[in-house]
């Protein structure tokens, strides 16, 4: 079995020096784009795979799906979004069936 070759800088180590070295020298730094971009990429991966389809990102910029649309009037004492059925089993993603974006 081939081994990888070592990297010759630690990912976590240069994103750090990456951001001491803004604040040392006083410039800007923001990561948002590229986490937003990054988040979008998992979203779609899970929706392709939950659909059986080839996602864009066209129509994941454009969806404007919600697993529940009431998120924002849940309470502490709320019932959960997504029941069990009468077998205690929760729905799950059916590929050319299920809608997610």
């Amino acid at each position: 079995m081939n081994e990888p070759e070592k990297e010759e800088v630690n990912p976590w180590q240069a994103e750090w020096d990456v951001l001491l070295s803004a604040i040392r020298q006083d410039r800007p730094h923001n990561e948002t784009r590229r986490a937003a971009l990054a988040n979008l990429g998992a979203i779609m991966g899970r929706a392709a795979v939950h659909m059986g389809r080839t996602i864009t990102w066209e129509e994941a910029i454009a969806s404007d799906f919600q697993f529940f649309a009431g998120v924002d009037q849940l309470t502490s004492g709320s019932p959960a979004p997504v029941q069990a059925d009468s077998s205690g089993r929760y729905p799950a993603p059916v590929p050319g069936k299920w809608v997610e974006i």
